[in-house]
């Protein structure tokens, strides 16, 4: 126990004599401190100031930009132009003996509705394909309808010989 203490007391002599020698490496007179000669004086540092000055620079320019965007999206959605245009039309059934391409999710194509989107911002086109399907079979035939109503009567042919009489 004794032995611990002694090693303890011995560590904190050197680490406080290698400080005070690293401290003595150091000489203070050649490092600048600098301070203000009057209470009211600020401190200007002119390397700082061009850095603060451009950063400030660019982020005004950006700023400049984003608002400029801002104003001509303003503008378009303002404007009596169409901004939207929707169209759509039927999508073509696939050929019956055309090559089945697999698909992962196991759905067929022609049973999905197709959406695209075309132009630029604030004047696009949206197109729907809208799915045919498959013809399918045939159903049951109903039962025969009611009678009709007696329609009028035609044109009258050509006066003339009427065949045999047989009374």
């Amino acid at each position: 126990m004794l032995n611990n203490v002694f090693i303890i007391i011995i560590l904190c002599i050197t680490f406080l004599c290698l400080f005070q020698f690293i401290a003595t490496l150091v000489d203070y007179r050649k490092v600048l401190i600098v301070e203000p000669m009057n209470s009211g004086e600020n401190i200007v540092f002119p390397e700082a100031n061009k850095v603060d000055a451009s950063n400030l620079e660019m982020r005004i320019n950006h700023l400049d930009s984003v608002i400029e965007e801002l104003n001509a999206i303003r503008d378009a959605v303002s404007s009596s132009k169409q901004i939207l245009k929707l169209t759509s039309s039927e999508k073509e059934a696939p050929a019956q003996d055309a090559v089945r391409v697999p698909t992962y999710t196991g759905i067929d194509t022609s049973e999905v509705f197709d959406i695209t989107i075309s132009g630029e911002p604030l004047a696009q086109t949206i197109n729907i394909e809208v799915p045919i399907g498959k013809r399918g079979p045939d159903g049951n035939v109903g039962k025969r309808g009611p009678k009709g109503k007696k329609g009028e009567p035609g044109d009258v042919g050509p006066v003339g010989y009427c065949g045999l009489s047989i009374r």
